[in-house]
C-alpha cells in the first residue's frame, strides 16, 4: 500500500534498515573509503558487547553475541568500528596501527592489551570506570 507521497507501508514485522538497490553502491563506496580512514591528535577507544543476554540463567546461550571494536577521533567525531572475534593484542593492536597515526594520544579504558601502546609512539592514557566514572 502507498503513501500520499508514493512510498510503501512497513508491512508487520518489517524493520526499517531494509536496503534499497540504490544504497548498495553508497554502502560498498563508504567501505573503500573506511579502509583509509587515520586518525591523528586525541583518540578514545573502547570495546563492547553485543548480542542476547540470557536473562535468570534461563535457556542456553545463542552464540549470537559479537564484540565490537571502535574508535573516535575526538576533533572531527571521524569513528571506524569493527566486529572482533576477541579482544586480545593480536586483534587490536593491528587495527590500532591501521588507523591511528603515531605519537596521536589515545584514551582508553585499562584493558590489558593496551597497555603496550607506549611502546609503539602513541600516548596511552587510561580511564578506570571504577574510580573516575561521571554520571
Amino acid at each position: 500500500m502507498a503513501t500520499a507521497e508514493g512510498r510503501r507501508r512497513k508491512k508487520h514485522g518489517e524493520g526499517s534498515f531494509a536496503l534499497r538497490k540504490s544504497n548498495v553502491e553508497d554502502i560498498s563506496f563508504q567501505d573503500f573509503e573506511y579502509e583509509m580512514i587515520r586518525f591523528q591528535g586525541d583518540v578514545e577507544l573502547n570495546e563492547s558487547l553485543f548480542g542476547r543476554k540470557i536473562n535468570y540463567n534461563r535457556g542456553k546461550p545463542t552464540g549470537n553475541r559479537k564484540w565490537i571494536f571502535g574508535m573516535i577521533e575526538r576533533s572531527s567525531n571521524k569513528i571506524v568500528m569493527y566486529p572482533v572475534d576477541s579482544k586480545g593484542a593480536d586483534v587490536l593492536i593491528p587495527l590500532i596501527q591501521k588507523h591511528v597515526e603515531p605519537v596521536s594520544r589515545i584514551f582508553s579504558n585499562s584493558l590489558g592489551p593496551y597497555s603496550g601502546l607506549n611502546r609503539l609512539r602513541y600516548g596511552h592514557f587510561t580511564v578506570i570506570h571504577k574510580t573516575s566514572f561521571n554520571t
